[in-house]
């Protein structure tokens, strides 16, 4: 239904229980190229590693997207690592086998060049998230909004 809303410019889909398998179904409806959403917000959804990657393939496919919104999940390190360079990086992702948590999917932040505020406050991301999320910012440098808060970066998640 929403892939027939070519005119949606903003979705909240905030605490929905959309858990992973929703995550997906929701990116792969609005993160379409010929769609011109420019807000997505996804907080307190239940999403893990396993719906970071779905968003991963979503960003690069999406040209409009300016806001993200996945803080209050339980995205981890490797969900962290999937949105910002598109891979797990050989981190453990328990909802994922771990032949397809190395395979590479389109690179995330990486990729984007039109999201320009990332919220993921609260996913319990420790200090190797750190490292993943400089190397999917590197490439680009739109961002001008990043809210981290609430995360245990001085421990392991």
């Amino acid at each position: 239904a929403l892939i027939k809303l070519p005119s949606l410019t903003s979705l909240d889909a905030s605490a929905c229980e959309l858990g992973d398998v929703g995550t997906s179904n929701v990116s792969e409806a609005v993160l379409q190229p010929n769609l011109k959403l420019l807000t997505l917000r996804l907080r307190g959804n239940r999403i893990t590693a396993k719906g970071a990657r779905a968003l991963a393939r979503g960003l690069a496919r999406t040209t409009s997207l300016l806001t993200l919104d996945v803080s209050d999940n339980e995205l981890g390190d490797a969900g962290l690592a999937f949105l910002a360079t598109g891979h797990g990086d050989g981190l453990a992702v328990p909802s994922i086998p771990a032949e397809q948590a190395t395979e590479d999917v389109p690179a995330g932040l990486a990729s984007n060049s039109s999201l320009t505020a990332l919220l993921s406050s609260n996913n319990r991301f420790g200090s190797e998230a750190l490292q993943q999320l400089a190397k999917g910012l590197l490439s680009q440098n739109h961002i001008s909004t990043l809210d981290l808060g609430v995360n245990p970066f001085g421990s392991s998640a």
